[in-house]
């Protein structure tokens, strides 16, 4: 029997990040043995305890999934379109179709990687602003990119409807100035596909290549593989664990 602070339990059973957990417990979502909780600060004694969440059992799975997904252009990373599309989960091993969250999302026509997970609390701390979890895409642009404009975006000049730039890297990827590598640290919606509208381009594909020490490499695309065990390791140093 193991003991655990029940934000910490539903983190781990992937019910939802630390911080969203003590909400669901503040509306009175989560109950222990059949009686609603108040206090975030509850401990579980699991297994004897039966935990549920808004009247479904919540059970630990026999250890973290971590998975890496290449993303096809035109599918959906939430778990409902009204419009029809595909969606992401559709391409999750079968076995975990309703047990894993994205972390974080790419829009419905950006392509890459996406990673899977069952562990609440690594989702959260990889979305997390403080760790800079880095992100790296590749950038196909309309037209070749001017040195000035370059320069501007390398040296955090540009500043989006929802803040400036910080810490980002570009590197160019062919002769003719319209292919671009492009690592940046924040996750703000739409970000890459804004850093270069914001300077007069368009972004005509984008492709995230990397998220942190995981790669895309040659993973086909709608497929997925298991995280190594140096991946795992290379995130927990930068997310101080989890």
């Amino acid at each position: 029997m193991v003991k655990y602070r029940i934000n910490k339990f539903l983190s781990r059973a992937g019910v939802s990040s630390r911080r969203q957990a003590d909400e669901l417990i503040k509306e009175g979502r989560i109950s222990i043995n059949g009686e609603i909780i108040c206090s975030v600060g509850t401990m579980v004694d699991y297994p004897s305890d039966l935990v549920s969440f808004d009247g479904e059992k919540v059970v630990l799975e026999d250890e973290n999934v971590c998975i890496a997904l290449h993303k096809p252009v035109g599918y959906i990373c939430s778990n409902k379109d009204p419009k029809g599309r595909p969606l992401l989960k559709e391409l999750f091993p079968i076995d975990y179709k309703d047990k894993l969250m994205s972390v974080g999302r790419l829009d419905f026509d950006t392509e890459g990687l996406i990673v899977l997970t069952n562990n609440g609390d690594l989702a959260h701390r990889m979305m997390h602003p403080k760790y800079e979890l880095s992100k790296e895409y590749l950038v196909l642009l309309n037209k070749p990119l001017k040195d000035s404009d370059m320069l501007s975006i390398k040296n955090g000049k540009i500043v989006l409807e929802d803040g400036p730039l910080s810490k980002v890297k570009l590197s160019v990827g062919d002769s003719r100035k319209v292919l671009w590598k492009i690592v940046v640290h924040e996750g703000r919606n739409r970000f890459v596909r804004r850093i270069f509208e914001t300077v007069g381009y368009e972004v005509l594909s984008l492709k995230r290549i990397a998220v942190g020490p995981i790669k895309l490499a040659e993973l086909p695309l709608a497929r997925y593989r298991y995280l190594s065990k140096g991946e795992m390791d290379g995130l927990a140093k930068i997310l101080k664990g989890f």
